[in-house]
């Protein structure tokens, strides 16, 4: 099956790979911090916590925007998609920091990275159909081969 403007699909299939992710990151998180400094260990399995409630929420947010864009074909919603994409980019490289040692949070970031051009690639095919279908184009050469054979 192929996506062509099914921003409704992608974005649930990003919300589903980022939700699992974080799981581990935030355990690492919680585990690493109860091994070095038990003294903030409570503090940062609630921060963490936290955290990974608003990563579902954000993640959540934008499946059900890119829904709403696919079904309603609305610029306005498309737009709004494509911005919460770029968004997801611009952190998404803040945690990437080069200087950065955690493989974890690097790979987090490539896969969300990569998560988020997807859907903005169905986004601006659904942009550029204002409204219509999501066709794809088609080359002259078959129309061609036709006429010579007349």
């Amino acid at each position: 099956m192929k996506l062509r403007y099914q921003t409704g699909v992608a974005s649930l299939i990003q919300f589903i790979i980022l939700s699992i992710l974080g799981v581990p990151h935030a355990l690492i998180s919680i585990i690493s911090t109860c091994q070095s400094d038990h003294s903030n260990c409570i503090s940062n399995l609630i921060v963490s916590l936290i955290f990974f409630i608003l990563t579902i929420i954000w993640f959540g947010f934008i499946w059900i925007l890119g829904f709403f864009a696919q079904e309603k074909r609305n610029v306005k919603l498309i737009i709004i998609l494509i911005g919460c994409e770029f968004s997801n980019i611009v952190v998404a490289m803040y945690i990437n920091f080069p200087g950065d040692p955690n493989i974890l949070d690097k790979g987090i970031s490539a896969i969300d990275t990569i998560l988020s051009l997807w859907v903005i690639f169905l986004a601006y095919r659904l942009f550029r159909a204002k409204g219509g279908r999501v066709v794809k184009k088609h080359s002259a050469k078959p129309v061609l081969k036709k006429l010579s054979k007349l």
